[in-house]
């Protein structure tokens, strides 16, 4: 990690966040992310480490850039849904907006928006419609993940054989 510090390249933290990522080390690839800016992975590696008060802050991050894609995937992460109508709104998926204030229980809101289009416009809301939430994390990962001893094996003929006694 030093040496990447010193060298400061997009490349060689793109490298170590990958070797970091297979070895399981999940504070090295945090660093490496935020340095080279690759806010989707980065908000990634949050959701599947739990850490949800990060996840708020990237997508307070994307809204912040003026990333209408990065802020819309923080909200289905999030389960932000006032948030997720807010952006569908901004876009001009009012249809959408709807539909998603309508089906996650937003009455007040979802009439509002049904105000703003012409009534040929306003969609229809399946009956078996439901709502769309995230799983809430069991646990916060702030330990990097534990690494498991392998030994290699390499099949010849018919019967698996270790590698090492293997090589001549």
């Amino acid at each position: 990690m030093s040496a990447a510090q010193t060298l400061d390249d997009a490349a060689v933290w793109e490298k170590l966040s990958q070797i970091a990522l297979q070895q399981g080390n999940h504070q090295v690839v945090e660093i490496a992310y935020q340095r080279t800016k690759n806010f989707e992975k980065l908000s990634f590696l949050y959701l599947i480490t739990g850490n949800m008060e990060k996840l708020r802050k990237m997508q307070k991050i994307a809204e912040h850039r003026g990333d209408t894609n990065s802020h819309y995937q923080n909200t289905l992460y999030t389960g932000d849904v006032a948030e997720r109508v807010k952006v569908l709104k901004s876009v001009g998926q009012r249809g959408l907006a709807y539909l998603c204030a309508k089906t996650h229980g937003m009455e007040e809101e979802a009439e509002a928006i049904a105000g703003s289009l012409p009534p040929e416009q306003i969609p229809q809301v399946p009956e078996n419609a439901k709502l769309l939430k995230p799983g809430v994390p069991i646990m916060k990962s702030d330990e990097n993940w534990p690494l498991l001893t392998v030994s290699k094996y390499i099949r010849q003929g018919s019967r698996w054989r270790d590698n090492k006694r293997s090589r001549r």
